[in-house]
């Protein structure tokens, strides 16, 4: 069987999109061994460097990317990873087309995206044209019923697993040290790279508990917001780029995972806290409680006090965190890495579980 993916452009600067791509094309070579991958990305000329970013990312998406895969060959199966890309169905060349939608995050949160709505429903227009959906929760997959008119049987779920590198059990125990004593301080880690993520929340839950108790510290993936100045707070830490194996490391050093966050298409870094054994303190937002069940702590996405009140419980008595990891082990084998690739897999050879 031969498979080839469709990447996006580097100046897209999805990075989730490009570890969604790796972490396939890693798990179905490791999984099943009787396939042909490849992949495909499109390149931006020098000449339309000269255009506003703007102009040259639609240019490039909704015109460059067609043409320059007019040439290649024919394949078993196209998979476009990156629902923005849809429109590429009618210039793909395949006995099947498959597309993720991971969100429909442009039309749900389009006064924050400020997105061109005529190129959005172009755009879902051409769903139609796959053979399948795959998309990473129920919750989205309801989403693209009501906005694209979709059948059900021809939408898969699949709950994206966590890397090989986090199910791993061997960690370095003393990474975390480069940036907090996690034996003299109690770690709490949180996420700010895009605005749903509702670090402003995490920052004053932070603060409320910082009154009560000296030894907390905030880690924080990705930039942090202008408003921060953690020359002066020493306990707020901006982490830098890390690999996987350092992102395992940072989470199975920590006590917390809190994540407020007040839109997610799944919230994996709840599936890796999961995996890792991470206790997660989240928004109570539908598709956090498809993934946690019972084995969920949750609070409404800008509601300090129940965070502080969730977060202050499980400080005081830490036998709740052991009592929590153990209702993750039990929810473990919903994100298993080998059954998602063999249904993946299948949907590739059926176009459907």
């Amino acid at each position: 069987m031969k498979i080839r993916l469709f990447l996006n452009f580097k100046e897209d600067n999805r990075i989730s999109m490009e570890l969604y791509a790796r972490d396939i094309i890693n798990g179905l070579k490791k999984y099943n061994k009787n396939i042909s991958i490849s992949t495909f990305r499109p390149k931006i000329p020098k000449l339309f460097t000269i255009l506003p970013h703007l102009w040259k990312m639609r240019l490039a998406r909704y015109l460059l990317y067609k043409i320059q895969i007019r040439k290649l060959g024919m394949v078993d199966v196209a998979h476009v990873i990156d629902p923005q890309y849809t429109h590429l169905a009618e210039s793909i060349r395949a006995k099947k087309k498959i597309i993720t939608v991971h969100d429909l995050l442009p039309i749900l949160l389009s006064k924050k995206y400020k997105t061109n709505r005529t190129l959005i429903k172009y755009s879902l227009s051409k769903l139609k044209l796959f053979n399948h959906v795959i998309t990473i929760s129920n919750y989205t997959k309801r989403h693209i019923i009501k906005y694209t008119n979709a059948q059900p049987n021809k939408i898969s779920v699949l709950y994206q697993p966590a890397s090989d590198i986090l199910t791993s059990k061997k960690h370095n125990k003393i990474f975390i040290q480069k940036f907090a004593d996690n034996k003299k301080n109690f770690i709490i880690v949180t996420f700010s790279h895009v605005f749903y993520k509702n670090f402003e929340t995490s920052y004053k839950i932070f603060n409320q508990l910082k009154k009560k108790y000296k030894n907390i510290i905030l880690l924080n993936f990705g930039k942090l917001p202008s408003f921060i100045n953690n020359k002066f707070d020493r306990n707020i830490i901006e982490l830098p780029y890390l690999n996987e194996q350092q992102h395992n490391d940072i989470f199975k050093s920590s006590d917390i995972l809190l994540f407020p966050s007040y839109f997610e298409g799944y919230g994996r870094p709840c599936i890796e806290a999961i995996v890792a054994g991470l206790p997660v303190v989240s928004s109570n937002i539908p598709p956090l409680k498809e993934i946690f069940e019972n084995s969920g702590i949750y609070c409404k996405p800008f509601s300090v006090k129940c965070f502080v009140s969730k977060i202050t419980q499980l400080i005081k008595n830490k036998k709740n965190l052991k009592k929590i990891k153990a209702k993750y082990k039990l929810r473990i084998n919903q994100f298993n890495r080998k059954k998602y690739f063999r249904n993946l897999l299948n949907i590739y050879k059926k176009n459907k579980l």
